[in-house]
């Protein structure tokens, strides 16, 4: 009991602590970083659209490196949604496992890092249980200066229901305004429909406690509305 912990004790700095100037988390962008070798992470999301029927989601998605792979951040998602349908609301629920290779290391004093994304979604539903999507992702992260990251996400997804594959792009920028608060922006789609919008304030809670996302966001899912969503990591 002792030893657990102890470990537990270490773990949780890690757990925890998330950098102002990150992506990922809610965004649907993501930037080149991964996680230092043995940390772990835990992201966590709710959401709500203000179109009715209201369509919500709420998601948690642990990550990990591992000494083994100390260049590869592993995570999967896990998310809950009421999703509009003919009857009104539908629930269903979606796994998504996903690899982060790191091929440029991202460091404080780097002006830049590159990255490798891949991953699939599976999707249960009342009467459907099927593999969705599969992607890959190619992740840029450029730092012109101290306080800025810009991202660039440029892949391909495959639709196994639509038969078809599409381009992915994302854009995203995350700029310290003061130190422990940052504002962050993202755009991201594919051939096909109206981008995605995102764009919100994240705040640290202090050193070792998590970081704090409110975010407003448009067409997060097939029906075009406007967002809310908070996250925590």
């Amino acid at each position: 009991m002792t030893r657990a912990l102890l470990a537990l004790s270490a773990a949780l700095p890690l757990l925890l602590q998330a950098p102002a100037l990150a992506q990922g988390g809610p965004y649907r962008v993501d930037d080149a970083a991964i996680l230092a070798t043995g940390g772990v992470k835990l992201d966590a999301a709710w959401g709500i659209s203000f179109r009715r029927p209201r369509e919500t989601e709420v998601s948690l998605t642990p990550a990990a490196t591992f000494r083994f792979l100390p260049r590869a951040e592993i995570s999967l998602g896990i998310a809950r949604s009421a999703e509009a349908a003919a009857s009104g609301r539908e629930w269903a629920t979606r796994l998504s496992p996903r690899v982060k290779i790191e091929l440029v290391p991202l460091a404080e004093d780097s002006p830049f890092g590159l990255a490798l994304a891949t991953g699939l979604s599976w999707r249960t539903a009342p009467g459907a249980n099927r593999l969705e999507t599969l992607e890959a992702i190619g992740i840029l992260s450029v730092r012109p200066a101290e306080a800025l990251t810009l991202n660039l996400n440029l892949g391909a997804e495959r639709d196994r229901e639509a038969r078809r594959t599409a381009p992915r792009w994302g854009l995203g920028a995350a700029w310290e305004v003061v130190g422990g608060t940052a504002l962050v922006a993202a755009s991201s789609g594919s051939d096909r429909g109206r981008a995605a919008l995102q764009g919100g304030v994240r705040q640290s809670l202090g050193e070792g406690l998590p970081t704090l996302d409110l975010v407003l966001g448009r067409n997060l899912s097939d029906r075009r509305g406007s967002w809310l969503v908070l996250g925590l990591t």
